[in-house]
Order: structure tokens, then sequence, then C-alpha cells
């Protein structure tokens, strides 16, 4: 068949070929059909072809372009969609993008025989999409929101304890991410693993209860001040406890049960396995590594060797097992983050 030939019926056919001639730019090869400049308005053959005008067309470039830059010989097809032109009438196409010995082409079938029923259909399915989009957007701007309030609690709870234990911002600011990094490695969603970074950082909210004369001793704690000391769980889930927030409820459970152990040694209620709040067994092992790998009023901080050697004989009894393994395979990465957020930052780091 001659070219011209193939150019005619392909007019009659309603198809459009164009080449690519630039990356925004589209060259028609055979007389344009009569749909072309009445649907796509700015369209002519000396400004050549405007698809800008259709933000169906806009969006599908961007995966033509990439199509194209992986040079395969494979057509990629669009969905159908409609375009209405100036008088209000709708027109439905369907486009396919190839390359043909080394030329991008883009191809325009314009659906001249679709029936009412399927035009009414694709409406439908282009505004459903647009409604989805539209909700998708007002999901992401209130979570947004929800973390903003979130985290703007969590610091006025930090605000009232005012650190009065002596453990700095960089403290918090540690526990937080050792607790976050765990979580993600657990496979928790990026959802959960922000609460746990948030939630974590409350988890001594309770010695804002502790007398100072208990709480800031430089010496080793009696039986009867331990026995004090050991409150501070309960009062941090008093002060947190009946929150509708889930950061708030997640920080109750850690407040309360990060001194408990894997065999029941712990307290204040003596659980023992999964019957600890999984959130509060993973702060457990964070807190632990963070107290003896940093000064304390009561002594200087170990050497790592030291530390990890303590931290190994209790796996199995204070840290469940997996958790501590996990910890260790993540010890690289621990050991970074203790190393960014050293105590000699004597501010209060951001949270997020």
């Amino acid at each position: 068949m001659r070219h011209d030939s193939l150019n005619r019926l392909l007019s009659q056919l309603d198809t459009l070929v164009l080449e690519r001639v630039g990356d925004d730019e589209f060259r028609p090869l055979d007389p344009a059909p009569p749909f072309l400049e009445q649907v796509f308005p700015g369209t002519s053959p000396d400004t050549g072809w405007n698809y800008r005008s259709s933000p169906f067309l806009e969006h599908f470039m961007v995966d033509a372009r990439a199509h194209w830059a992986e040079n395969t010989d494979q057509p990629l097809w669009s969905e159908y969609w409609t375009e209405t032109d100036p008088q209000g009438e709708e027109h439905s196409f369907q486009a396919v993008v190839m390359s043909v010995d080394g030329v991008d082409c883009l191809v325009i079938f314009q659906q001249a025989n679709m029936g009412a029923e399927r035009r009414e259909l694709l409406r439908h399915a282009r505004s459903n999409l647009l409604l989805q989009r539209y909700l998708e957007n007002e999901v992401d701007k209130r979570t947004q929101s929800l973390r903003e309030r979130e985290e703007e609690i969590v610091y006025r709870l930090l605000d009232a304890a005012d650190y009065r234990d002596e453990e700095t911002g960089t403290h918090i600011r540690r526990m937080s991410l050792y607790a976050a990094l765990l979580a993600e490695n657990l496979g928790w969603s990026s959802m959960m693993v922000d609460k746990i970074r948030l939630a974590s950082s409350m988890h001594d909210i309770g010695k804002i209860g502790i007398p100072d004369g208990i709480l800031l001793k430089a010496g080793r704690l009696s039986a009867s001040e331990f026995a004090v000391m050991e409150k501070h769980t309960l009062i941090g889930g008093e002060i947190l406890a009946g929150s509708k927030t889930d950061v708030l409820r997640m920080a109750h459970d850690i407040a309360v049960a990060h001194h408990e152990n894997w065999d029941g040694s712990g307290y204040p209620h003596g659980l023992s396995g999964e019957r600890i709040p999984t959130a509060a067994r993973v702060v457990a092992v964070c807190d632990v590594f963070d107290a003896l790998a940093h000064d304390r009023v009561y002594r200087v901080a170990l050497p790592l060797d030291q530390v990890l050697d303590i931290m190994d004989k209790l796996r199995g009894t204070k840290f469940e097992p997996r958790l501590f393994d996990l910890f260790m395979r993540l010890l690289p990465r621990i050991l970074e983050i203790k190393e960014q957020y050293k105590d000699s930052e004597r501010h209060r780091p951001p949270l997020i």
C-alpha cells in the first residue's frame, strides 16, 4: 500500500499518528483527522499538537516518556478517556506509544462508535478517580494535622517533666530513634514506627512524681528508695491513662511496662513474655543500652564491650531474645545514632 493511501485510510479511521521530535513536541505523520483541532484547541499544522489541553494526556505523557526511555519495542496503551469539544459534544479516545525503527511514535484512536452506555461508564470512572484523589489528599492532610497535634502533646508533657532526673534531651532523642529503628526492622508500618518514635520519648514521664532526694541522688538507692523509684511506672501510667490518642495509648503501655522483664521478674506487675506490650519490650532493650553507655548521677558510662556483655547476660531474662538479637544485628546503626547525639549537647533537640 502506498504511503498516501495509508494516510487516507488512517484519516478515515479517525486515527492520528504523531512522531516525537522533542521532549514536548510532536509532528503529525499523516493528515490531521477532523477531531484534532476541534477537540485539542491550540493545535495547528504550524504550531504542532497541543496535548497539554488534555489533562489526561498530559499525565499519560509522563508514563510515555519513561516507556520511550526503556527503548522497548512493546507498545504502551492508555486507558479510554473522553474529551469535550466547544459545542459540548463528548469524544472518546485511546492512545498507544511505541518506538518504530528508532522513531518514538504516539497514536491516538477516536472511538467513534462507542455507545452511550460505555461513554457514561467512562464519565463515572473519571469522576470516581477524581473523587478518590480528593479523598486521598484529605486523608493525607488530616493525618498530618493529627500527627502535629500528637507531637504538640508530647512536647507539652516533656516540658512538664522538665527532665528532672538529669536525662538530657539527647537521651530522649536517642531513645526515640533506637526504638523506631527496631520497630522498622520488625516490619512495622511507617505509621506505627512514627508512633513508637514519639511514644518512647515518654517512657520515664512518671519520674515527675518522684521526690528530688531520690530522683537526683548521687549514689545507689537503698531498698526503700528503690521501691519509691519503681512507682514512676505507675505514675506515668496514671498521667497517660484514658487517652483516645494512639500515640498516648502506646506511651501509656511503654511507661507502665518498660521495666517488666521477659521472665516475669520485673515491675510493677511482674508480667512475662508476650503479656508485656511489644512496644514496651522494644523500649526496654533500648533504655538499658543507653543507660549503661552514658553517664548517670550515680556512675560514669561503661565501655561498649562491658555494656554488651551485661546485656548479653540479660538475654532471655530481662530481654525478649528475638528483640535482643535484632538489636545486636542493628548495632552499627545504633552506634551511629549514639555518636550523632552525644550528651555534651545540652539543648533539647526536636523530636522530628
